[in-house]
């Protein structure tokens, strides 16, 4: 029987699509990737600047919770701080969580400051470490690990390579001249413990700022994990050490005294 020609020419078409297939060609689909990838191209930066942001934000909301922790334990222990960070949990601090900043890549087990070399930060506080490797018995152990420096610990300032601690020569003592250690050492047990140490600095200022800080710009707690995402402003010295003008400086976030968060570069006391 014959075929009707436009049935026959549509079992042609047919045929046709069938050889062809309903996917795409190699052709189409190489378009297609190249499209996406330009699109991509194009959102990355967007994209990779807002989590960025959120990481910060984050960071900069497990602050305010460990300023809030911290205020409340020194109206419970008649103005004294806490002598570690994780000695806020459970009682001040409820949540684990918050003491692994999201930007720390090792997820805390570098301690208060990254090892890594893109960040390239000079030496390291390790006696200032609030993770399981630090045997003082005022830590709480359940805080395995701790993204965060906090500067008024109970661990004795440590020297550095050359011999000298951090402090020596930076702090300007009651006559004007360098700090001596009976006048850090506020308790006289022999031993300059971080604490005391950045109480004193609070009080009668350093070398570059005489005088005491102002407790909104004096840091409690220092994240240094933002340093390979984002800039800030800072002051830029001299060789012979006045101030020239400011300069672009990597990024930390600061817990101050007063319970406010600050950004800041560094070395916080060349804030703008």
């Amino acid at each position: 029987m014959p075929v009707p020609d436009g049935l026959e020419e549509g079992f042609a078409g047919a045929r046709r699509r069938g050889l062809r297939g309903d996917g795409f060609t190699l052709v189409e689909l190489l378009i297609v990737i190249g499209i996406i990838g330009v699109l991509l191209a194009i959102l990355y930066p967007a994209l990779r600047g807002s989590l960025i942001r959120a990481r910060q934000a984050s960071c900069t909301s497990a602050l305010h919770q460990f300023g809030l922790g911290i205020i409340q334990y020194r109206d419970d222990h008649s103005g004294n701080m806490p002598p570690w960070l994780s000695s806020l949990y459970p009682d001040y601090v409820s949540a684990r969580s918050i003491y692994i900043c999201p930007s720390d890549k090792s997820r805390g087990h570098e301690g208060c400051k990254p090892d890594s070399s893109e960040y390239n930060i000079g030496g390291q506080f390790a006696e200032a470490d609030d993770n399981e490797s630090n045997s003082s018995t005022s830590r709480v152990s359940e805080v395995e690990y701790c993204s965060y420096l906090y500067e008024f610990c109970d661990a004795e300032c440590d020297r550095d390579a050359t011999g000298d601690k951090w402090w020596e020569n930076y702090l300007i003592g009651q006559a004007g001249a360098t700090a001596t250690s009976d006048e850090v050492d506020e308790d006289g047990n022999g031993v300059c413990e971080w604490n005391e140490v950045k109480e004193y600095q609070l009080r009668n200022g350093d070398r570059s700022h005489p005088g005491a800080y102002n407790e909104t710009a004096f840091p409690m707690v220092r994240c240094y994990h933002h340093m390979v995402e984002s800039e800030v402003r800072s002051k830029d010295f001299d060789a012979t050490g006045h101030v020239i003008g400011s300069k672009r400086d990597r990024l930390t976030l600061n817990l101050a005294y007063s319970g406010n968060v600050f950004p800041g570069p560094i070395k916080w006391e060349e804030k703008q």
